[in-house]
């Protein structure tokens, strides 16, 4: 479990902003990390299955879904891969970025890469903004997206400006 935990921690790099450097991510999570569903089942070689209302909570990031699957690899990385209707995932916001939201049928997170892949409706937000598209790729430490329309579709990215400060203008 304490592996799952680290893992999940290597999220928190998504509160970066682009061109600021990036501290490596903390080597232990900061608070527990916790699994609740209807249903779980540890398989042998090292694969945990959870089903009905799954929610995954660390300090700083959330995970819902109707099914999640966790597999432990053999250098302590893992492979977490979260459906529903849609599957969530919320990072924390911190003083210097806010938060990052993103849903689509299936999340998909390699520990090993530290990419997160939606697939299937994805969408992702970070304050304002707004990315949808058929499949996105996100690369949680370089905080780079990828996103396809998928066969004949397009992405479609909005951008909201800050809001202005109101009073009188010079």
């Amino acid at each position: 479990m304490r592996l799952l935990l680290e893992a999940l921690l290597a999220l928190g790099a998504l509160s970066a902003l682009p061109g600021q450097a990036q501290a490596p991510p903390a080597a232990i999570p900061q608070g527990p990390v916790t699994v609740d569903a209807n249903r779980a089942e540890w398989q042998q070689g090292g694969a945990m299955i959870y089903t009905g209302n799954v929610v995954m909570r660390s300090a700083d990031l959330e995970m819902r879904g109707e099914r999640l699957e966790l597999k432990q690899l053999p250098a302590g990385e893992f492979e977490a891969r979260l459906s529903g209707a849609p599957a969530r995932l919320l990072q924390a916001g911190t003083d210097a970025a806010p938060p990052v939201v993103a849903q689509a049928q299936e999340l998909f997170y390699d520990s090993q890469g530290g990419v997160v892949q939606l697939a299937g409706a994805a969408q992702i937000e970070r304050g304002g903004d707004r990315l949808n598209g058929d499949t996105i790729r996100y690369e949680v430490a370089q905080r780079r997206i990828q996103a396809s329309g998928g066969e004949g579709g397009q992405v479609r990215i909005v951008i909201t400006p800050p809001a202005q400060p109101k009073g009188p203008q010079k």
